[in-house]
């Protein structure tokens, strides 16, 4: 009789065992959490030098202005500051960097380290040039590499205080086949000038990296507002002499038609 009993209670265990082994084990549950679109985003402005619509290559005799004078460009390059971006309510957010476009050297995009909230801008605007502060400050307080490092920028005056702002050089032809030079150098605070660019559409940032195209239109430095002719008006302004005031204070105006988004 124990054998009977035993032998039942093996086989109600073995069968216990074995219907427990045979049942579906429950299926952990996973939550998901969609993480949070980010509030803020890297932000960089991409500059695009062109002529007409054509993206400019240096040392090339190709590029006519409106003024029928045929110009081949060697330099060209600015020194940005105060870049702000302007939403729809009309709040300002300011980079904090400054920006060294130096085209020839193919030094064409200004990027932060900053986050940039999320919204809808409608202008961006920045200064080609300096406050005086910094414009007549030592340069040597530059760590290596910044923008405002003589070293790298290659346009600071060491015989007067002072950056040039902006710089436009290269060759035209003067009467016929003849090789002159152009040279124009923005400097001095009369020619800080402080430049607004409006899109089409509002720039949306939305938590992702964004990137905005400028076209650097350098026809227009020459022509919009001010028509100006290398032969007529002259090639060379260093921003010193009166003559060089006059001249270069029609191509500081036409500044505000170099710059566009598209």
């Amino acid at each position: 009789m124990k054998k009977l009993y035993k032998t039942l209670a093996l086989s109600l265990v073995t069968s216990t065992m074995f219907f427990s082994s045979c049942k579906e084990e429950p299926k952990e549950k996973v939550i998901v959490n969609n993480p949070p679109t980010a509030e803020q985003a890297s932000f960089t402005l991409d500059f695009n030098p062109q002529f007409n619509g054509e993206k400019i290559e240096y040392n090339k005799m190709k590029y006519v202005s409106s003024s029928n004078d045929t110009l081949n460009f060697t330099r060209l390059r600015f020194i940005l500051s105060k870049i702000q971006l302007v939403k729809e309510n009309n709040e300002i957010v300011e980079l904090d960097t400054f920006a060294l476009l130096a085209f020839d050297l193919n030094r064409n995009k200004l990027g932060t380290n900053q986050l940039i909230p999320n919204g809808n801008y409608k202008e961006i605007r920045f200064r080609i040039g300096l406050d005086s502060n910094l414009n007549h400050g030592d340069p040597n307080n530059w760590p290596s590499g910044h923008p405002l490092d003589p070293l790298v920028n290659h346009m600071h005056w060491t015989w007067a205080s002072g950056y040039i702002f902006s710089v436009v050089e290269g060759y035209f032809m003067n009467n016929g086949n003849d090789l002159s030079i152009f040279s124009y150098h923005m400097a001095n605070m009369e020619f800080v000038r402080d430049i607004t660019v409006t899109p089409n559409q509002p720039i949306v940032i939305d938590g992702t990296q964004k990137t905005v195209n400028i076209n650097v239109n350098m026809e227009n430095y020459f022509h919009s507002p001010n028509k100006y002719s290398l032969k007529l008006n002259g090639p060379i302004s260093h921003s010193s002499s009166q003559a060089d005031r006059d001249r270069m204070m029609l191509l500081n105006n036409n500044l505000g038609s170099v710059f566009e988004i598209k």
